[in-house]
């Protein structure tokens, strides 16, 4: 379907440890659904649903499968044009970008592979390139050096980004000025810390959608939002859509990918 490419779907069971590579080419792997721990040279790294990964043809790892089962989309890259998308990344061990951008990246390139018509393969040519400049971005971002204060304060937002969090409380978590840790964080992370909640919130809010039992208001009230309408239009200015139309266009590609 698409010129230089070979694409593969798998669906591991929940709990399962799996081996991968090395392959003959190198790879761009797209998590469809659930999650993996997976452990290569670069160092332990969550896959989540709708996140990309780059794989250089020698490398192996091991993944973990969550208890939510592991489907994904791999996508070999054998001739010129695809090899040369990734020549810019570092082609020893794997790179990987999710959320935002390459959230959309991602459901764009399942959608086409599930269309396969005849302007599929240019449509994923193009969602191919688009996907190895945000690997690259991310790339980038992570061989920048950061103290380690600041990957903790991280981490307490991480988990509690549902709840109330002040600026004031994390800096004195991490024993440094408020003004330095606002300066520091944005300059690391390319967002403000308040932008890193609210993308945190959303992408909770993603998941929760799936499923059906759980109301919009249930699931902004979970998600760490103040009501519905809040929620409503901060999901729409961050993804694109409503909350009702994302659950929808999420309902149909599930629907999409399940029959091919």
């Amino acid at each position: 379907m698409v010129r230089g490419c070979a694409f593969s779907e798998f669906d591991y069971s929940p709990g399962v440890r799996v081996h991968r590579g090395p392959a003959s080419h190198p790879t761009l792997t797209i998590t469809l659904a659930g999650c993996a721990m997976e452990s290569d040279a670069g160092g332990i790294s969550a896959r989540r649903r709708m996140s990309c990964t780059f794989a250089p043809a020698s490398q192996t790892s091991i993944a973990h499968v969550s208890d939510d089962g592991w489907r994904i989309l791999v996508v070999a890259l054998c001739e010129p044009w695809a090899l040369d998308a990734v020549r810019h990344l570092d082609s020893r061990t794997s790179s990987s970008s999710g959320g935002g951008w390459t959230h959309k990246l991602c459901e764009r390139l399942a959608l086409e592979f599930a269309a396969s018509d005849s302007a599929a393969g240019v449509a994923i040519e193009g969602l191919i390139v688009q996907m190895t400049a945000e690997i690259l971005r991310s790339q980038r971002g992570a061989r920048e050096r950061r103290p380690q204060w600041l990957d903790a304060v991280r981490a307490i937002i991480d988990v509690r980004f549902r709840t109330s969090i002040k600026l004031l409380e994390l800096a004195k978590a991490a024993g440094v000025h408020p003004a330095h840790l606002s300066k520091t964080f944005t300059r690391a992370f390319g967002c403000t810390i308040g932008e890193y909640v609210r993308d945190r919130r959303v992408e909770f809010a993603r998941i929760q959608m799936e499923s059906p039992a759980l109301t919009l208001s249930e699931i902004a009230f979970a998600a760490g939002f103040a009501d519905q309408s809040h929620f409503s239009k901060t999901f729409k200015r961050v993804v694109g859509t409503s909350p009702s139309e994302y659950r929808q266009a999420t309902a149909r590609l599930a629907r999409v990918v399940g029959d091919v």
